[in-house]
């Protein structure tokens, strides 16, 4: 019998079964899971009897096909005391959110789609960061309103995990890069907890994505759910039934605005599913019940005239204006964007000051706006081909009456104007003066100043009024021609010097005074000061500020062509642009084309850097000197100016230009072999190659020209012993590994690792196509990761980032395409769970020497890129197409326990294998090298391997791995065509078991078993034919993944039913011939089962193989 959980309601007394019919649970302190808040009310009573409709469902994004059908949402009616008594009042112990939940609201048509909801019933919001449970308790409760409050699964949680791709944007990964990251990015949780964040991990591989792990005080999750008094139909709203859904978002909104909260806009979708309550066992929890009168739908103030309520309004989907949002200034200063934007948000001309940046692309359709560049373009937007889509409006022209930026893509669910305001200034693209100067404001209304709408301390602005945490800098300061008038604001600079002030710290003041051209008595007096102050006395000082000039006298030299004003003819302007990339890439270059787009070597982290519009603006503003002039009644002088927008894009989209830059192929942080084979170890672009090289302070000595074949086996066998041998290659144990790895046949799996690491080294010396390196083993937790990584460490300095591979074509195609252009040295996809069987991935694969022609996404333009980086997928026991199989070479491994996960970490070698590996890279780049220029020195003699359509690289690596004394290379080719057992996640483990007891039963009963796909009638299975749903029906209600489960709901009841049996063949056909470990009569055995054809019954059964461990 299936033992899942229903709930039956007795129609006479609207009471559960089971309970006492004369006993009201809500008047009580507590009912089921929940506590009672509140004075008992006639209108809660009212509503406990009142009927509504709640569509029960599941969703299961982890487990594909086990949730509700798409068609399948269909609502469930009953009074708010039955909804409230099935659901919404149980808080369940829990290992997994996911699974059960419900939607306030009744479907149209059985999909759960925005457009498809009608009545809705109750009203709901997500709060996930911000505030505490018991300030939500207290604003509730002055409501006077009926409402559920339950904390959600993560409620408490001390955790945080952050994209990586995104907090290194704004530098290493330190507390306080992570600190700076949230207040630009999660502004939401609050100053008081950002503050205390740290990171736990810096760098965390979770199998889908690479995410950043930090500690944080306890974060208050919650949902909080409100019955409407009576159901709203969101069709009939408006005349257009399709506006109803803006009315639902608007009405949220207002929701959380009362509460004065910060909610998950997802929820203003009224097709929202809510999870049910649950909780990991020993977690903090709470269900509250708050004894109200209903809320009215038309109770909820909306954007009015309420200028508070229209600001928070005023930017996409934001439903308050976000406290503290600061941003720091390229030159360190720190900006609160908040305090700026509540005194000038109904004044600024926000598409005149944004008309002055790089963002900028042309004037909008009406006066007043500006399409600008999302400040979120390149981490938020869902198409980033789209660059029309965001906004910069001034306050005439926007609906609100407020300057706004407002984007049409996934970014406005998070961010406000002040969020998009701080964006632009961190990336140096807005100038916060800007947005206090008076130019850029509008007149204050005759009413005069108010919210929104202060003056600015040109404009008169008494001292007091002005928010003493803006921090703007003087103007005046900025501009050279005013430096000898600002002796003392220099001189302020080293008031605080003292006998302890530090050499940077000097350095940086000698700085200010040559970059604001000070005069000589300026230059005099600050000597003076700081050498009477400091240790730092007049000879080395007069050092100082030689070495400076000088430096400054380097960085200028960037701008040597000259300066070229603004309003000078479009096409001169255009040629200035061109010149200074020319003028730049003709010493050191820095501006290169690849996939048909402008890039740069990220140097840093080793991959080529595809430059969008944005940071193409970014990287020119840093290489050309543009100015205007400014006249005044006495004079007129010349002021430094950005590079105009027009002429910006009109360089960006200059294909002829684009394709006459030095074209880039890799970029890599270690010494590598040319073509010739020449080993290659100056830093910088070297054009033979397109390679880019970056050592990063890698130092790597001791490479002789001409090593002896000892040497080149010692440095193999350093590898192999330091950094291999641990891992259960070819299924060998380390003993075996060091024993047979040098001799014999070898051990064809570490041959092919080594090929592995090897390759990025000798790249530019193959001519065409290298294999796929396939790493496959039977059960997770056998350690392909971790051997990833330290394969892709040594030669690069970091992880190769994993990727899931998506099973449909186009979705693959999109993958590659985004990997291609991310520029790094290795494709890796790692977990895959399906079968392989991919075109595109086959041509990626086998692409000539000339290139891969990929589709642009978004697009039907196609472009050519070489295929130079290191191709590697990793799977639980590897299933994939003839196509795939023939492109790959074979590296297995096999720890030959059902557990490999639980080894005795302190018997490996090195227990942190990747840090020893980081820690030593330079001694295994050494022996890379010193193994690849033993065989350059030998003569380059050509290995005795072949693999269609990867000739040259058979040879190159087989030779190199030949000369080095390593054994077995490509010896396992025929394994990749075995029928290799599935290595899926072990959730199966207990189905077997059963299987194996009911196997074990009819035994002794004398049958000889065996198991049949779907259900049998009692007769048969007397007989010993054994229903594979029959046993899954009689065990407890976990999930079991891919078996053909279906959730049926019926008059409040969800009941799991097996019925599928084409899914659950395919299963059962993929797990039977894997080992697995089995008890029966407390004794342990092996299992596996054989398909065979029931002659009678015309149909496929499996027959049970017992085999001691």
């Amino acid at each position: 019998m299936n033992k899942h959980s229903t709930h039956t309601f007795d129609e006479q007394s609207n009471a559960p079964v089971g309970e006492q019919k004369s006993m009201r649970p809500w008047d009580q302190k507590t009912w089921n899971s929940a506590h009672m808040l509140g004075q008992a009310s006639t209108a809660f009573d009212d509503l406990m009897s009142q009927e509504a409709q709640v569509t029960f469902g599941k969703i299961d994004p982890k487990r594909p096909g086990m949730g509700t059908k798409p068609n399948g949402w269909k609502p469930t009616t009953g009074t708010w005391r039955e909804l409230l008594d099935a659901k919404l009042t149980r808080h369940m112990k829990s290992t997994r959110k996911e699974g059960s939940g419900f939607v306030l609201g009744v479907s149209g048509n059985g999909e759960r789609k925005k457009d498809s909801m009608r009545q809705m019933y109750a009203i709901g919001i997500d709060i996930d960061e911000g505030t505490t449970i018991d300030n939500v308790v207290q604003k509730v409760a002055a409501t006077g309103y009926a409402a559920v409050i339950y904390t959600s699964y993560r409620h408490m949680t001390q955790t945080l995990e952050l994209n990586y791709s995104k907090v290194i944007r704004h530098g290493a990964v330190t507390d306080e890069t992570v600190q700076k990251y949230l207040r630009q990015e999660k502004p939401n949780l609050g100053e008081e907890c950002i503050r205390e964040v740290t990171v736990a991990t810096a760098r965390h591989d979770t199998g889908g994505e690479i995410v950043v792990i930090c500690n944080c005080p306890p974060i208050h999750k919650m949902r909080v759910i409100l019955p409407l008094a009576q159901p709203v139909d969101i069709s009939c709203l408006t005349r257009d039934p399709k506006e109803g859904a803006k009315i639902w978002r608007a009405k949220v909104k207002a929701l959380a605005a009362m509460l004065g909260v910060q909610h998950d806009t997802a929820c203003e979708d009224p097709s929202r599913f809510f999870y049910a309550a649950r909780h990991p066992e020993g977690a903090e929890w709470r269900t509250l019940v708050f004894r109200g009168r209903p809320l009215a739908f038309e109770e909820l103030e909306t954007e009015g005239d309420n200028p508070f309520l229209r600001a928070a309004g005023s930017a996409g989907r934001v439903s308050t204006i976000p406290e503290s949002v600061t941003a720091t200034t390229p030159d360190g200063r720190t900006i609160n964007v908040t305090s700026l934007y509540r005194r000038y948000g109904q004044r600024w001309e926000l598409h005149r000051i944004m008309e002055g940046t790089s963002a900028y692309h042309r004037d909008g359709d009406v006066d007043g706006k500006a399409v600008v560049r999302c400040a979120f373009h390149d981490s938020e937007h869902s198409d980033r081909e789209d660059d029309d889509a965001t906004i910069a409006w001034s306050p005439d022209a926007h609906e609100h009456g407020f300057a706004a930026i407002t984007c049409l893509h996934s970014c406005r669910d998070r961010h406000h104007t002040v969020n998009y305001l701080a964006k632009y200034i961190e990336d140096g693209i807005l100038d916060p003066a800007d947005l206090e100067a008076a130019e850029n404001m509008i007149p204050v209304g005759v009413g005069g100043e108010g919210p929104f709408s202060r003056l600015t301390p040109e404009e008169g602005a008494d001292d007091d009024e002005v928010l003493e945490d803006i921090v703007l800098p003087d103007r005046a300061a900025r501009e050279a021609d005013t430096a000898a008038s600002n002796r003392d604001a220099l001189l302020s600079l080293v008031d605080a010097f003292d006998i302890d002030t530090t050499e940077p710290e000097v350095r940086e003041v000698i700085r200010v005074a040559l970059k604001t051209k000070a005069d000589k008595a300026a230059l005099g007096r600050l000597k003076t000061a700081v050498t009477g102050k400091t240790a730092i006395k007049a000879a080395a000082y007069n050092g100082l500020v030689t070495e400076e000039k000088a430096s400054q006298k380097r960085k200028g030299a960037k701008k040597s062509s000259g300066s070229m004003d603004v309003y000078d003819h479009y096409k001169a302007r255009n040629d200035y642009i061109a010149g200074r990339i020319r003028a730049v890439n003709s010493t050191d270059p820095a501006f290169f084309q690849y996939m048909e787009e402008f890039a740069t070597a990220d140097a840093v982290r080793g991959r080529i850097r595809v430059l969008d519009y944005l940071t193409f603006s970014t990287e020119v503003q840093k290489i050309v000197d543009f100015f205007k002039v400014r006249s005044t009644d006495k004079s007129e002088r010349q002021v430094g100016a950005k590079a105009p927008g027009e002429n910006l894009e009109f360089v960006f989209n200059d294909a002829t230009f684009r394709d006459s830059l030095p074209a880039l192929s890799r970029v890599v942080t270690t010494p590598f072999f040319a073509s010739d084979g020449t080993l290659v170890s100056t830093p910088g672009y070297h054009a033979g190659a397109e390679v880019y090289l970056s050592p990063n302070g890698l130092q790597v000595t001791g490479v002789s020209p001409h090593p002896t074949a000892d040497e080149a086996n010692a440095a193999a066998r350093y590898i192999v012993e330091e950094v291999l041998a641990d891992f259960p290659l070819g299924g060998l144990s380390r003993a075996e590994i060091m024993e047979q790895a040098f001799t014999g046949t070898g051990v064809p799996a570490v041959a092919n690792v080594l090929a592995m690491i090897l390759l990025p080294f000798v790249r530019d010396m193959i001519r065409g196509a290298t294999p796929l390196h396939l790493v496959n083993k039977p059960a997770p937790g056998t350690g392909a990761g971790y051997l990833v990584a330290c394969s892709t460490i040594i030669p690069t300095g970091f992880e190769a980032p994993a990727m899931t591979m998506p099973p449909g074509k186009d979705e693959l195609a999109k993958t590659l395409f985004a990997a291609l252009i991310a520029g790094g040295t290795h494709l890796f996809f790692d977990n895959v769970n399906h079968e392989m069987d991919s075109a595109e991935l086959a041509s990626v694969a086998t692409a000539p020497e000339e290139g891969y022609e990929a589709r642009v996404l978004g697009k039907s333009q196609k472009v050519t890129v070489k295929i130079k980086q290191v191709l590697i997928i990793a799977a639980n026991t590897l299933s994939m197409s003839e196509e795939l199989l023939r492109r790959g070479i074979l590296i297995d491994m096999d720890a030959r326990m059902p557990h490999p996960d639980l080894r005795d970490p302190e018997k490996f070698r090195h227990r942190d294998i990747r840090g020893w590996c980081r820690d030593n890279r330079a001694e295994l780049v050494r022996c890379c090298l010193t193994i690849i220029q033993h065989w350059v020195a030998e003569g380059q003699k050509p290995g005795k391997y072949t693999l269609a359509s990867f000739e040259n690289w058979a040879e190159i690596m087989g030779g190199i791995l030949d000369s080095a004394g390593v054994r077995g290379f490509m010896g396992n080719a025929a394994a990749l065509k075995d029928d290799l057992a599935n290595g899926e996640a072990d959730v199966m483990g207990e189905v077997f078991q059963a299987i194996a007891e009911a196997f074990h039963s009819h035994t002794k009963l004398g049958n000889d078993p065996r198991l049949y796909i779907g259900t049998k009638k009692l007769e048969e299975t007397r007989k010993g034919k054994i229903g594979v749903f029959d046993i899954l029906h009689a065990m407890d209600d976990v999930p079991r993944l891919e078996w053909g489960e279906t959730e049926q709901y019926k008059d409040g009841e969800m009941r799991v039913v097996y019925s599928n049996s084409n899914k659950a063949s395919a299963k059962f056909k993929a797990e039977a011939k894997r080992t697995r470990r089995v008890e029966i009569d407390g004794k342990a055995w092996n299992v596996r089962y054989e398909r065979e054809k029931d002659a009678k019954a015309k149909s496929w059964c499996y027959r049970q193989v017992l085999t001691e461990p």
